[in-house]
């Protein structure tokens, strides 16, 4: 074997390890841990004062583009990144301070369940409120994305 045929037999090897390894890795489960985790950090960036919409977009990179979100209490049901975006866009600036401690987490393949608490200031009447709530969240994931939200929270 000459070496061109060596060069092309090496490289074929290479490239054959290589899309081997990276199917391994799209076949592991994910972590609903540390996704659930990322979560709570990146919604909590939101709630900032100075929360942009690279904020926003960091939360929402979690998401499956058809994800859905649900407040049962509240009736809600936000179907679609897009439109998550829009509603959680709208009320950046109308919190502050944000603390969101978690004090509670069971998870599993495809979910994770949160309990947590959050503090902070929100914005009513051009002042600064405390408030402060318990919250409960489910995420499913599909893969690597949070596929479903059910949120149920209650203020103290």
């Amino acid at each position: 074997m000459n070496s061109r045929h060596r060069n092309a037999a090496a490289a074929a090897l290479l490239i054959t390890l290589a899309l081997a390894f990276a199917a391994t890795l799209r076949a592991a489960p994910v972590d609903s841990q540390t996704l659930a985790e990322q979560w709570v950090k990146r919604l909590a960036a939101t709630m900032q004062r100075q929360a942009s919409a690279a904020d926003v977009d960091r939360l929402l990179e979690l998401y499956a583009d058809d994800a859905v979100y649900e407040h049962p209490h509240a009736n809600a049901r936000i179907e679609g990144k897009a439109t998550m975006r829009t509603g959680i866009s709208s009320h950046l600036g109308e919190t502050r301070a944000p603390k969101l401690q978690i004090t509670q987490t069971l998870s599993g393949e495809g979910f994770a369940v949160i309990e947590f608490t959050v503090d902070l200031e929100l914005s009513q009447d051009e002042k600064w409120l405390p408030m402060h709530r318990r919250q409960v969240v489910v995420l499913e994931f599909r893969e690597d994305r949070i596929q479903r939200i059910i949120d149920h929270w209650a203020r103290q």
